[in-house]
């Protein structure tokens, strides 16, 4: 018993030591955690002054020049405006004959783009009916696809006819749309031509 109880103290004595080391371990990266985060603050703090420092020397340097550009604008700004004063009676006058002239191709531009809006409509009306011909078409198709496997000879014959017409109706509603395209692009052209006119004019 006295031998196992001096393996025990012995095992726990070594078993304390190793805690103490670990302690000890710890407690030291600790201590440099905290030296070196000093450090970084440190050298932060002095980075920050010398920033500051910098920052005021650019802060008075800038103050400095602006003065002096200040000046310079302001002289610069005195005969700008005098020579302003003196284009303004000439472009006054300009003014007044080129307004005639732009509500004239404005108003022209105005029926013309009324014209245009109305032939966009009908444009949209023909899309719409070839997207039920479309729609009629495919079905029309499906259907065919569907008597040509059970071989009904007489039904293939009504859906090709069917196809052909829709075809057709088709054909006459894309010219349609082919010309109302035409229309809105040749409209088109006239407004840009008309307010070209009136850019020249107003330039």
């Amino acid at each position: 018993r006295a031998k196992l109880a001096s393996v025990r103290a012995k095992e726990a004595k070594k078993q304390l030591e190793k805690q103490i080391k670990a302690e000890e371990a710890k407690a030291k990266a600790e201590e440099k955690k905290a030296s070196d985060a000093k450090k970084a603050a440190e050298k932060e703090k002095k980075r920050l002054v010398a920033e500051a420092k910098k920052q005021k020397e650019i802060e008075k340097k800038t103050a400095e020049q602006k003065k002096k550009s200040d000046a310079k604008a302001r002289k610069e700004d005195e005969k700008k405006k005098k020579e302003e004063r003196k284009q303004a009676d000439v472009t006054a006058k300009k003014i007044k004959e080129q307004k005639g002239k732009v509500d004239k191709a404005m108003g022209e531009v105005t029926g013309l783009k009324k014209k245009q809006e109305g032939v966009t409509k009908e444009l949209a009306k023909v899309n719409g009916e070839l997207a039920k011909f479309s729609a009629k078409f495919d079905k029309l198709d499906t259907e065919l696809t569907a008597a040509q496997g059970a071989n009904d000879m007489k039904k293939q014959d009504k859906l090709l006819k069917d196809i052909e017409k829709v075809e057709k109706e088709v054909s006459k509603m894309e010219a349609t749309q082919a010309k109302f395209k035409k229309s809105v692009s040749e409209i088109q052209k006239q407004i840009e031509g008309k307010m070209k006119g009136v850019a020249g004019e107003e330039a």
